[in-house]
């Protein structure tokens, strides 16, 4: 059963990034009952977090927070993996899209600092982007700059062209919608 549960969890991202959304579904569900036969806490979280960023994708915010929420309190020696650093993110940015923009920046805010004590450049950077569309939707354009240049400056570094390209396209919305440049942006 661990072994099944390690191979499937693999392909759940595989599903996630071709956008086959009923495929993802189902092998969370499989992982969430493999979780509870082991008995494996640390196994349980990784499925929630991983039905939290279904839920993101799928639109169901409330979900989505709700998951990381139970995620967060499930297993604390997850906390500084990858995927727990990637949870704060769509828990962040699914405040945002209810529009409980506060929340969204406190919960982005706590998520950027957990990210720097980890060392996660690609994490910090994703949060420092959420950060930039959060402080915009804010009315904070200078906030929402310095965020999404520091996001962009990480992801040129760690040469990760779709973390550098959601900066620029944040920049060009930024420059267009508060400066009224649309030739920059």
């Amino acid at each position: 059963v661990a072994t099944r549960y390690d191979l499937v969890f693999e392909r759940v991202e595989l599903f996630s990034r071709m956008g086959k959304r009923n495929l993802q579904l189902v092998d969370i569900d499989f992982l969430s009952k493999w979780a509870e036969q082991l008995d494996d806490r640390d196994r349980i979280a990784k499925a929630m977090m991983l039905r939290s960023a279904y839920f993101y994708f799928v639109g169901n915010y409330q979900g989505a927070i709700e998951y990381a929420k139970q995620a967060e309190a499930y297993s604390i020696s997850l906390e500084e993996t990858e995927l727990a650093l990637y949870t704060g993110v769509v828990w962040s940015v699914s405040l945002f899209r209810l529009g409980r923009l506060d929340d969204a920046m406190a919960h982005a805010k706590k998520t950027l600092e957990r990210d720097k004590r980890v060392g996660n450049k690609k994490e910090i950077s994703r949060i420092l982007s959420a950060m930039g569309w959060i402080a915009l939707e804010q009315d904070e354009p200078k906030a929402a700059e310095e965020y999404l240049l520091e996001a962009l400056a990480i992801a040129r570094e760690i040469k990760d062209a779709a973390l550098e390209s959601r900066a620029l396209n944040q920049l060009a919305m930024l420059e267009g919608s508060v400066n009224g440049n649309y030739a920059l942006a």
